[in-house]
C-alpha cells in the first residue's frame, strides 16, 4: 500500500470483514500508531459510496467523547481509508475483562 506518499507504515494486519480490512499503522503525518480502516468499494465505480459508508464517516465526524475512538481523518483516493485512534484492546475484549457490574448496579444487570 502506497497511500499518500508512504504516510502509512504498516505493522499488522489487526482484521477484516465486509466492508473491508483494518490495520495497525505508523502515521508519519501524525506521528502516532493509528488504525487504518481500508473499505471494499468494488462498485463505487458504478452505483458511487454505498449510504451505510457516508452515514458512519458523518456520525463518526460529530462524536467528540473520551468513551469513544476518535477518527481522526478520512483519504478519498482508489479506496476510502478512515484513520483511527488506536486502542491496545478492542471493545469485546475490554467488555470481557469486567463484571457487568462495573458498569450497571446489580439491579440494572438482567441474567438469563
Amino acid at each position: 500500500m502506497n497511500y499518500k506518499k508512504n504516510r502509512f507504515e504498516i505493522e499488522k494486519k489487526v482484521g477484516s470483514g465486509t466492508y473491508g480490512s483494518v490495520y495497525k499503522c505508523l502515521d508519519n503525518k501524525l506521528q502516532k500508531t493509528v488504525v487504518l480502516k481500508k473499505l471494499k468499494l468494488s462498485n463505487i465505480e458504478n452505483s458511487g459510496i454505498p449510504g451505510i459508508v457516508l452515514r458512519e464517516i458523518s456520525i463518526l465526524m460529530a462524536l467528540d467523547h473520551p468513551n469513544i475512538v476518535k477518527m481522526y481523518d478520512v483519504l478519498f483516493l482508489k479506496e476510502i481509508l478512515i484513520i483511527f485512534e488506536h486502542m491496545d484492546q478492542n471493545l469485546q475484549t475490554f467488555l470481557k475483562s469486567k463484571s457487568p457490574t462495573e458498569f450497571l448496579s446489580a439491579s440494572q444487570v438482567k441474567v438469563s
